[in-house]
């Protein structure tokens, strides 16, 4: 009896152990992917490794980064190239290259000649069309355009490191200007700078002395103001939408939309990389900050909708009709 127990439970375990077979292995693979904002009409456009897929408006074309490139994608022809190939794209974490809002024109920071970061604008069709200046010695990061494209705000650091973000910078393309709307203090940083719905302020991310925060700069009256504490610098897009609701994620990592109409503050859901839909109507967010999960949250009605299993960086269409993320999918399923 012993025998014959001892037998059954040693056969038993080499089942339980025997190798998978080549249908059973996971073969992950990168790829891009676009989804109505409630997880529907889900699309596999293209594989490739992406970070930062953005719907270009009024066209069939994708825009992302791949490592140190910039990239289209075309959907119509199922070809891919690459806007710049000459330099070596600014990559981190919460770092974004941003579209005009016709899709025209693609404005990001890449390595010089001189081995500092400079702001460069670039239209869709791999043609340089202008450089911000910069000072000797500094690393310009982080544009971000107004909705009016008159103008484009940005951070400048020293030449010591990138990561230091001493200055928000505004270029002016009419009159060809730069201004220094905010110098940090030693030790102090700025983080993600982006317009008002209406062009006439700026909110970003001020770390100061271990604290950090959500300001307000308001470029009519010049006036600095503190909106928000206790806001993280980590894993933070900083988005706003056309009715003025901005989203942003907190120290314990849960996201908030504040309405800086009437200046109230919501705690919406924990989660990474929040985004915020044109429409004010949904936010996209991962849960976690390496690729994980991704859903869409409804603001009208509080639902949730589960997006995507295994992804990361999730944008809304400049119509807020589309997400676009980038996530790996088993090839084997």
């Amino acid at each position: 009896m012993y025998k014959t127990y001892l037998s059954f439970l040693v056969i038993s375990l080499i089942s339980a152990c025997s190798l998978p077979t080549d249908d059973t292995i996971p073969n992950l693979v990168d790829a891009i992917f676009t989804c109505d904002p409630d997880g529907g009409n889900l699309i596999n456009y293209y594989d490739t490794f992406a970070t930062y897929v953005q719907i270009i408006p009024n066209s069939n074309k994708l825009l992302y980064q791949n490592g140190d490139d910039l990239m289209i994608y075309n959907i119509e022809n199922e070809n891919s190239y690459a806007i710049v190939d000459t330099l070596d794209v600014y990559s981190s974490g919460n770092t974004l290259h941003t579209l005009n809002n016709t899709g025209e024109i693609v404005s990001f920071a890449a390595i010089d000649d001189s081995y500092y970061y400079e702001v460069f604008m670039y239209n869709i069709n791999n043609e340089l069309v202008f450089k911000v200046s910069h000072a000797n010695d500094t690393h310009s990061i982080r544009p971000s355009f107004a909705n009016t494209c008159n103008d484009i705000v940005y951070l400048q650091a020293d030449g010591d490191s990138r990561l230091n973000h001493y200055k928000l910078l505004i270029y002016d393309f009419e009159d060809e200007t730069t201004t220094v709307l905010l110098e940090a203090e030693s030790g102090d940083k700025i983080h993600n700078p982006i317009f008002s719905h209406d062009d006439s302020k700026i909110y970003f991310i001020y770390n100061l002395s271990s604290e950090v925060f959500l300001y307000e700069y308001n470029l009519i009256s010049d006036e600095l103001s503190e909106l928000i504490s206790n806001v993280t610098v980590s894993y933070n897009l900083l988005t706003i939408s056309d009715n003025g609701i901005l989203c942003y994620r907190d120290n314990s990592e849960f996201i908030h939309i504040y309405n800086t109409n009437n200046s109230i503050d919501k705690t919406i859901v924990e989660g990474f990389y929040p985004c915020i839909s044109p429409d004010g109507s949904y936010i996209a967010y991962q849960s976690s900050n390496v690729y994980a999960s991704i859903y869409s949250y409804n603001i009208q009605n509080d639902q949730i909708h589960s997006i995507f299993g295994y992804g990361g960086y999730p944008l809304f269409s400049w119509d807020s009709m589309k997400i676009s993320f980038s996530g790996m999918y088993d090839s084997n399923q």
